[in-house]
C-alpha cells in the first residue's frame, strides 16, 4: 500500500480553497462542515468557517472558506 497517495480520492489544500477529487457522494453540507462518503466504509469531513462550494462536478468539488480540520473516519465492519 502506498501511504502517500491514495488512488481512491485526492484532497488538495490551497491558500483559500480546498479541492477534492473523486469525492464519491456529498452526504451533508453546511457553512461549517461538508461530509463526503468516499468509499462504502469511509467518510471525509471538511470542517471550517464560511464554507461554500464554488464548483462541483460528478468527480470534483472546489470548496472556499477557512478550513479548521479535515477528518477521515473509517468504519470497521
Amino acid at each position: 500500500m502506498n501511504y502517500l497517495y491514495d488512488k481512491d480520492y485526492v484532497v488538495c489544500l490551497y491558500e483559500n480553497d480546498t479541492y477534492v477529487y473523486r469525492y464519491g457522494l456529498l452526504k451533508q453540507f453546511s457553512s461549517e462542515s461538508i461530509h463526503f462518503i468516499i468509499k462504502n466504509n469511509c467518510e471525509l469531513i471538511v470542517r471550517g468557517i464560511n464554507l461554500v462550494i464554488l464548483k462541483i462536478t460528478k468527480e470534483e468539488v472546489l470548496i472556499r472558506g477557512k478550513i479548521t480540520s479535515i477528518e477521515k473516519n473509517e468504519k470497521n465492519e
